[in-house]
């Protein structure tokens, strides 16, 4: 006679039925597709971003890369030096080159000058150091946040193209690329050359359809 295998407690399944999840898996097929659509939104968004970066990287690399290649600026002449500003004169063959004289720079140095002298109310003054606590919190968050968590976070309350939106520009899309697309005919030469195109008129009046009868 064969023996029961021993059950582990442990490793046993138990299914339970919850009536509440059933009733948000069941209504929520149109949340669940709007969150992926969102998604995709974002990520479209995010490609993009990432694209922009490259593109600004590249620049960088280049004009770094050109002023690496420019000749040094060795006529620098100073012309005055005073407590508030300093004179200095660049008449370097790559200057006349370029811009076909001598370039003079002055530099003021010293502190500006307020164009309003009043100063700022209490008011004023917390609503200012209140922006920027908030804009030091927010550098703080981005930090931690990667590229498309902010982008998620920045497009939270956008809301989704319609079906009207995308048709609209499905169809400027299209005509856009028939435009490019589009082939040139060459009119005809001869004697019949706007017959085929100019539509025939049809003579209408009274007695249409009568012929033959008597």
């Amino acid at each position: 006679m064969k023996t029961k295998a021993k059950v582990n407690k442990k490793s046993k399944l138990v299914v339970t039925f919850d009536a509440d999840k059933r009733k948000d898996y069941l209504t929520g097929f149109s949340k669940r597709k709007q969150e992926r659509r969102r998604f995709g939104h974002d990520m479209e968004a995010f490609k993009k971003q990432k694209a922009l970066i490259e593109q600004r990287k590249i620049r960088k690399a280049e004009q770094k890369k050109l002023l690496e290649s420019l000749p040094e600026v060795a006529d620098v002449k100073q012309v005055a030096e005073d407590k508030d500003k300093e004179v200095m004169s660049f008449d370097d063959a790559h200057t006349q080159d370029k811009f076909g004289n001598v370039v003079t720079v002055t530099t003021m140095v010293g502190d500006l000058k307020s164009d309003s002298e009043d100063e700022l109310s209490e008011e004023e003054n917390e609503q200012l150091l209140a922006h920027l606590a908030k804009k030091k919190e927010r550098a703080s968050r981005d930090k931690q946040m990667t590229l498309f968590q902010r982008i998620q976070h920045k497009r939270k309350g956008l809301a989704l193209p319609s079906k009207r939106s995308k048709m609209k520009a499905a169809r400027e899309n299209a005509a856009r690329n028939k435009g490019k697309g589009a082939k040139v005919v060459a009119p005809k030469k001869g004697k019949g050359a706007g017959d085929d195109d100019a539509p025939k008129e049809r003579k209408k009046g009274p007695n249409k359809g009568k012929r033959g009868r008597k």
